[in-house]
């Protein structure tokens, strides 16, 4: 008898796993993520999206280190954001992020009683992937204090001008409904639409390469660029968006033109996590951020070719050496999917054979 419940219960069991439907990832919704786990087993990536200053929502929340460093901002925000909009219901977290936006320039830290250096640390922090609340939160509370969340959140995006300039920003094809959290707005910000004209400058540029047998090793840096007759050169337009770049055929030359890149103590934060975002399994995107990283590490693979490169004006380097630089564009290289596919054709620009 015990033998033909186990047998029944095998034989239902076998039958729920072939007919088991398996969600797709990227068809979910995601509100509140982590970086994905394969990225978290590698410390020195993982270290880059952990907040150093204060945490937002359920992940970091035990965390005592940031409780001693951010719990007390929290509380003022929220105990100022009460006062102004007094009924609204308390909630820590929510009302605390939502005061930070509205107040958050950089011109005037101590709108938020901060010095300029607690406030970068604060926006760094603000753009961790694990330190994200859902914008479904924060537009109940925004719309109850009758304030408008895009606003708030091109506010953050604009390090304050919005709030400088009494303006209403204009309005672009993302809003706060098409986003998750405040580090997808972000993202959407600087990637733009126009992913046909790369597409182009990819066709035109491959023009100039020399001919090999595996396209994928058109060139190694911005020097075998430079022997090929291309030039390098910072964009005509002062935006910095990874879609602010231009070739120009000059029959046996050409002259590239690239977005001006600043590099300083908050970048590898900052660009890590969108990263870390864009490869999580439930967000569905054409690598925008990783597509422009692979680029930048297929030009420069030493301090010389960032020399290059800053010697024509494209970056501009706040860090100690060139060569540190160099390191962390070759080490986030390592960890970006056109390295690990890079045998493959896909639909996100730069992994298209006729740009790389």
């Amino acid at each position: 008898m015990a033998r033909n419940n186990s047998e029944e219960a095998n034989a239902t069991r076998l039958a729920e796993l072939v007919n088991q439907r398996f969600e797709d990832n990227q068809n979910s919704t995601p509100k509140i993520q982590r970086v994905p786990l394969f990225l978290r087993q590698n410390p020195h990536f993982y270290r880059y999206c952990t907040p150093k200053m204060i945490s937002f929502g359920p992940i970091h929340h035990s965390n005592q280190n940031l409780k001693q460093q951010g719990q007390h901002l929290k509380l003022q925000w929220t105990s100022l954001y009460i006062e102004q909009y007094r009924k609204l219901p308390t909630f820590n977290d929510g009302c605390s992020y939502l005061f930070c936006l509205e107040n958050f320039d950089i011109e005037h830290p101590e709108a938020l009683n901060l010095k300029v250096d607690q406030w970068m640390h604060i926006w760094r922090d603000m753009t961790l992937l694990e330190n994200q609340l859902p914008v479904k939160l924060l537009k109940l509370l925004s719309t109850q204090k009758g304030s408008d969340l895009e606003n708030l959140l091109y506010n953050f995006v604009t390090m304050g001008a919005v709030k400088r300039n009494c303006t209403v920003m204009i309005r672009l094809a993302y809003t706060a409904e098409s986003v998750h959290h405040l580090l997808g707005f972000v993202r959407s910000y600087f990637v733009g639409e126009s992913e046909m004209e790369t597409e182009k400058i990819g066709s035109d540029l491959m023009a100039h390469l020399p001919l090999l047998p595996h396209p994928w090793q058109t060139y190694k840096n911005v020097r075998d660029l430079k022997k090929s007759g291309i030039r390098v050169a910072k964009a005509k337009s002062p935006e910095w968006k990874w879609n602010n770049l231009s070739f120009t055929s000059r029959w046996f030359s050409g002259r590239l033109r690239l977005p001006v890149y600043v590099n300083n103590d908050v970048t590898p934060y900052f660009f890590r996590n969108l990263i870390a975002y864009e490869m999580c399994p439930d967000f569905c995107s054409s690598f925008e951020c990783c597509s422009f990283f692979s680029f930048m590490d297929s030009l420069i693979d030493d301090a010389e070719a960032v020399k290059e490169l800053r010697s024509a004006g494209v970056i501009q380097n706040l860090l100690k050496s060139d060569q540190e630089l160099a390191n962390f564009l070759n080490d986030i290289g390592h960890e970006l999917p056109t390295k690990i596919f890079n045998h493959l054709r896909s639909n996100a620009a730069p992994f298209q054979q006729e740009i790389c």
